[in-house]
């Protein structure tokens, strides 16, 4: 019941969120790059 519920839920959100998943890709792109910068600072 409840894993029909979550995909129910997930479905939902991929509709939604479909349109803004290039955004987040890029976005996350961005910030793991910024992490691993940061990283190698810290290293260094």
């Amino acid at each position: 019941m409840a894993s029909q519920f979550r995909k129910v839920i997930l479905e939902h959100e991929t509709k939604v969120k479909l349109p803004q998943s290039k955004l987040k890709l890029m976005g996350y792109k961005i910030l793991s790059w910024h992490y691993l910068m940061i990283l190698r600072q810290k290293n260094f």
